[in-house]
């Protein structure tokens, strides 16, 4: 609730449904539902849970991966940079439209990434995450 909440008071033209939990034997579910698309949040406790988490995504079924930076590393101050380039080596997700959005929540801040975004840009949005 907490990081939809994020995104829902970021992007205000944004419609986000939480899927009902399904519990069954070796079934991952993903959480919401974002303007018609699957979406998975991550919680992720590094920057190397980046690319992980967009694999699980992936396999889940979601177009959208929202990688939560605040369930295990809002104490953290954050590397945009090498968030960036975490995000930017999962350029080929993008460039296949197997993922179409990815939203970083940080901070009770949220910023959105859709498409391929050269990596410069895409520490250009996520800097919108800074205090």
């Amino acid at each position: 609730m907490r990081a939809a909440k994020a995104i829902l008071e970021a992007f205000l033209d944004t419609e986000i449904k939480i899927r009902q939990h399904v519990i069954e034997e070796g079934v991952k579910n993903p959480e919401y539902d974002i303007n018609g698309s699957l979406a998975d949040r991550k919680g992720i406790a590094g920057l190397n849970g980046v690319a992980d988490g967009f694999k699980k995504a992936i396999k889940q079924g979601c177009s959208i991966v929202v990688i939560d930076l605040d369930k295990q590393m809002a104490d953290i101050e954050v590397d945009m940079r090498h968030l960036s380039r975490r995000i930017y080596n999962r350029k080929n997700d993008f460039i296949n439209g197997v993922i179409e959005a990815c939203y970083v929540v940080y901070k009770n801040k949220a910023v959105r990434i859709i498409g391929y975004r050269e990596k410069n840009e895409i520490e250009s949005i996520l800097n919108g995450l800074r205090p």
